[in-house]
């Protein structure tokens, strides 16, 4: 989770960071079932083949989005992490995240909806599905499948 810095409330960086999201799910072959792109951090749903450890996933997936980001950023927007950098003045994200096994259909959907959500609940949109950095929008549309997850382009997300 992006400590509090909320670089995402750029709208480029915003769409980049979206589209690092699904490249690294694709090119691991993770299935993507929810996400939301939030101001200073993001929530995902997804599923990884039983080889995978989600812990390396969710590393290889926050340095891809970092490296991506990091090359963007204004000099007014790095220097919001001056308080969160550590010695090596590297430091983009929190050093942990937050998963855990979803069990069962009804957690399932209480954690896509959730996570939909978000933007809501923070007073960004008045509806999940208005939210262009986030899938609500694909389930809606009916563009979520079971078996592949939410495949999408950034076409498909709300201006």
């Amino acid at each position: 989770m992006l400590d509090f810095a909320p670089v995402f409330k750029n709208r480029h960086l915003a769409d980049l960071a979206v589209r690092e999201l699904t490249a690294v799910h694709k090119k691991h072959q993770a299935r993507l079932h929810a996400f939301v792109m939030m101001p200073e951090h993001f929530h995902f749903v997804t599923t990884l083949s039983e080889t995978q450890n989600s812990i390396a996933f969710v590393d290889r997936l926050k340095t891809r989005i970092a490296e991506t980001i990091l090359r963007e950023l204004t000099p007014d927007e790095k220097s919001l992490f001056d308080m969160q950098r550590g010695l090596n003045r590297r430091q983009f994200w929190r050093p942990s995240f937050r998963g855990f096994k979803v069990e069962g259909e009804e957690m399932f959907w209480q954690k896509v909806g959730y996570t939909h959500l978000n933007p809501v609940r923070r007073g960004l949109v008045l509806y999940a599905e208005e939210y262009r950095w986030s899938s609500a929008k694909l389930y809606l549309g009916g563009h979520w499948s079971e078996t592949e997850g939410v495949p999408f382009k950034m076409d498909d997300l709300p201006e």
